[in-house]
């Protein structure tokens, strides 16, 4: 996405593209290589445990829905082997990095303004229980998230220049004369921060949409990060439900706090040039989970996480693994670990917060909390 976001000269002086005097397109070509070589391996990955198991069970996803339609001969709906990796493609570049971004600038702003942060919070609360898992439904009961979203989207657009559009004819727009086949962007960016569009237009207030109907579904023009018209964004649909899902999941089950001991008006919202909108400095927070949504609120909820389930003996550092899968009584516990120390169980603590930095990054996430579930386990008894 950064490749394809580079000014390239060529694009300016189309006699110069055979030349590539930049080597943009010759990068772009190596990466997109590489990204057809990886869903190539998992096609045939997925082909050969089709072919190899009897009793094969399907997974339900994107890539098995193909491979059941070639298999029953459908020629309307029949995808080669390379339009399946160019569908996956479309799919990967345009609909990760674009959501990611925007969430991660929903975030920023919700830090930096932490009154709509904890109204935002409250309307979660008030309108999921406490125990029931969000859903699609549950959307349009948050009008006040759902603004949040847009105000979002108006501020920090994902695409702020959408997609190249070329002019079919001659066209004069509001006395300047567009040329057939030139080149032209929409910048929405500068749209969304109009003043004669919005008021205070700068300023992060979600509340501007409870007071109208605007939505950035292409049908008003003041507000369409997806674009409108016959090429409006396809993905639309995934990313307002993803968009929402994720957020409120984040809001419901954790407490956010700045990283670094960082003040909200000292952050840096600076952004990166590029095809799609991106922050200079990536959100560094910490993350404790919400203590009425916590599932690690008891030693059981931990032990229910893990696969094998450790005692501490005698205050020693060495741990005595027990089947998890046997049932055991409070009783029985205690005489075994009395019968190898002398000494009474404890009765186990909750564990504490570690208040580890949270980076965007997933895989980071993944081994921050499995190697805080480790030394939780441990402290548990």
């Amino acid at each position: 996405m950064e490749e394809s976001g580079k000014p390239n000269i060529s694009d300016f002086f189309p006699i110069l593209r055979l030349l590539d005097p930049q080597r943009v397109q010759a990068r772009l070509a190596s990466h997109m290589k590489k990204v057809h070589k990886i869903f190539d391996g998992i096609i045939e990955d997925r082909i050969c445990s089709r072919n190899s198991k009897a009793d094969y069970e399907v997974c339900n996803d994107v890539l098995d829905s193909l491979l059941n339609s070639n298999n029953l001969g459908e020629t309307t709906s029949e995808l080669s082997r390379n339009e399946m990796l160019h569908l996956f493609q479309d799919l990967f570049v345009a609909g990760t990095d674009t959501t990611s971004s925007t969430i991660e600038w929903i975030m920023v702003e919700l830090l930096r303004n932490p009154e709509k942060l904890t109204k935002a919070r409250k309307e979660l609360c008030e309108v999921i229980g406490k125990d029931e898992t969000i859903e699609e439904s549950h959307i349009s009961k948050l009008p006040f998230l759902q603004a949040v979203v847009k105000e979002t989207l108006r501020l920090h657009p994902a695409a702020p220049l959408l997609l190249p559009r070329k002019c079919d004819e001659n066209a004069n727009i509001l006395g300047f004369n567009v040329p057939k086949n030139v080149q032209v962007f929409v910048n929405v960016w500068a749209m969304g921060r109009d003043p004669t569009i919005w008021e205070n237009p700068t300023m992060f207030m979600p509340e501007r949409f409870l007071e109208c109907d605007i939505n950035y579904k292409g049908s008003n023009f003041e507000l369409i990060p997806f674009g409108a018209g016959k090429r409006i964004c396809p993905g639309l649909p995934l990313a307002h439900r993803t968009m929402h899902l994720i957020v409120a999941s984040l809001l419901r089950n954790f407490e956010w706090t700045l990283a670094d001991g960082l003040k909200p008006e000292d952050m840096n919202m600076d952004e990166k040039f590029g095809l799609t909108l991106r922050r200079v400095e990536s959100l560094r927070v910490q993350a404790t989970s919400s203590p009425a949504n916590s599932f690690l609120t008891n030693a059981a909820s931990i032990k229910a996480l893990s696969s094998n389930k450790y005692h501490k003996v005698g205050g020693q550092d060495d741990l005595k693994p027990t089947n998890f899968n046997k049932p055991e009584t409070s009783e029985s516990r205690s005489n075994q670990v009395t019968e190898l120390t002398g000494k009474e169980l404890r009765k186990p603590k909750p564990p504490k917060p570690t208040g580890k930095p949270v980076i965007r990054h997933r895989q980071e996430m993944v081994v921050t909390r499995r190697q805080s579930l480790d030394r939780t386990t441990r402290q548990c008894v």
